[in-house]
């Protein structure tokens, strides 16, 4: 479920980008990539094809025409994918989340869907898209303060949280995760632990570059890597 559409939302530099004739489809590529959404790269690269194939004035024109409307109609779409800031302008910001009445059903966080985190919860949809990807990952949320830990969520929406949700799980399934190690761990205790040792390296040169890791979620933003990649090394440890 896709949160309203924002009113008065910023337009992104490479919308403006789009009223380049030819090359302007690009823009919809660099969206596309930056969105995670093939559809909108291959409609770009179909556009630019074609422009850079016509023979027509008017086909050239009408691909022109496509790919001006098919940017502004999509930007809003971009930022609700790529938004990272729960203050943006059109979503839902700290201060109207804080207001929201209490749900009247505790929701099952390891069980529920992404539809429910927005529909019920409210949650936005970014949060949303980060806390199923862990779990499609395998990770299982055993308390409230993991959603910020965890996933990447602002403290300030954890009181509200706190009694609205539950964590049930398959005991089959239940892991201890200490996601901090990968904050300590040398290249040789990540090897040692079981990781692949480029995986192991990539971890530790971020870490080293840019800071501590805030969250599984900002591991995943920052390395590319899969929490699978490293999901043995988190289990072997409990939290903490």
């Amino acid at each position: 479920m896709l949160e309203p559409t924002p009113k008065n939302s910023p337009t992104p530099a490479w919308v403006w980008l789009s009223l380049v004739p030819v090359f302007g489809s690009m823009a919809l590529v660099y969206a596309g990539n930056k969105a995670n959404t093939a559809k909108w790269m291959y409609l770009g690269a179909g556009i630019l094809t074609v422009s850079l194939l016509s023979t027509s004035s008017a086909v050239f024109y009408v691909a022109w025409m496509a790919q001006i409307f098919i940017s502004f109609n999509i930007k809003d779409a971009f930022l609700r994918k790529t938004a990272k800031n729960p203050e943006l302008p059109g979503f839902h910001n700290l201060a109207q989340y804080q207001a929201m009445p209490i749900a009247k059903a505790q929701l099952d966080i390891n069980s529920c869907s992404k539809d429910e985190l927005v529909r019920v919860l409210g949650l936005p949809i970014v949060y949303a898209n980060d806390i199923e990807s862990l779990k499609n990952e395998g990770y299982i949320f055993t308390h409230v303060e993991e959603l910020s830990e965890v996933a990447g969520l602002p403290e300030s929406y954890i009181g509200k949280l706190a009694g609205n949700v539950i964590f049930t799980y398959n005991s089959n399934k239940e892991m201890e995760y200490s996601w901090q190690r990968l904050n300590v761990m040398s290249i040789d205790e990540l090897v040692m632990a079981g990781l692949n040792g480029n995986v192991a390296k990539k971890i530790v040169a971020e870490r080293e570059s840019n800071g501590e890791y805030r969250s599984v979620i900002d591991i995943k933003r920052r390395t590319s890597i899969p929490f699978h990649s490293y999901k043995i090394v988190v289990q072997q440890f409990p939290y903490s």
